[in-house]
């Protein structure tokens, strides 16, 4: 599979989903370092790049400074960063698009998919991890899968996720709670979610795994650098407020 052109020091992959988004993605991201693939859709969504795509893709990335990941539709949401940045300290991970330090990671998430918080609770714990350590205030909060890390930290992530995947693959009560309406209105129909995702609505599986990366980072010590940065409409508003 080719994933995209080489590139010696970042590559950031502009994840699509069908010959439409990824043109989206040709015509919003069109800096050298963005590379743009168009993956295989299944219930993880854009979460297949750490499971599976980025694994087949090592060789390309393997020597790079930095490998991440953006959707097509991140433009939408902020403003797409500028990676010729020196960033500062060395950082292990930069993260692109976030909600700031709280207990957002789950208070955030339960205003939208009402059963995060027991799916969430479950999955961590049978991961070996104490649970007390979720609701810690100092991490990062983001999601979208919008960040990059060093080569050596996203290898240890995409274990992470591989072992996380497994669980969610194959414990029972997990699998009952994860298949559950998420309430997430996204732009597919009924028939289309029954064919991604087994069931007539969008189930917590890409919710639960695109928070995943937050705890990982925080709880192994990763140096996280946020360069979150508002859409430009959001920017003006705020200068005509000045």
């Amino acid at each position: 599979m080719q994933c995209g052109d080489p590139n010696p020091n970042i590559k950031v992959y502009i994840i699509a989903f069908n010959e439409v988004t990824l043109k989206q993605a040709n015509l919003a991201f069109r800096s050298p370092w963005y590379h743009k693939i168009m993956i295989e859709t299944t219930r993880y969504l854009e979460s297949i790049m750490y499971y599976k795509t980025l694994q087949e893709c090592e060789d390309e990335w393997k020597d790079v400074d930095y490998v991440g990941t953006m959707s097509y539709k991140a433009p939408r949401k902020m403003r797409v960063p500028n990676l010729t940045a020196i960033w500062p300290d060395n950082p292990d991970v930069v993260v692109f698009w976030s909600s700031g330090k709280s207990t957002l990671l789950i208070t955030q998430a339960l205003q939208h998919h009402p059963k995060f918080d027991i799916i969430w609770t479950k999955l961590i714990a049978a991961m070996g991890y104490d649970i007390k350590d979720i609701t810690d205030p100092s991490i990062l909060v983001y999601f979208g899968n919008y960040w990059m890390a060093k080569p050596e930290w996203m290898r240890r992530y995409m274990d992470f996720l591989v072992r996380a995947r497994d669980i969610m693959e194959r414990d029972a009560e997990l699998i009952e709670l994860l298949n559950e309406n998420s309430t997430y209105k996204g732009g597919i129909s009924k028939e289309k979610c029954v064919e991604v995702f087994g069931q007539p609505h969008y189930t917590h599986h890409p919710f639960v795994c695109e928070r995943l990366s937050c705890f990982f980072f925080w709880k192994h010590g990763a140096k996280i650098l946020d360069i979150t940065v508002a859409p430009p409409s959001r920017i003006s508003n705020k200068k005509k407020h000045i």
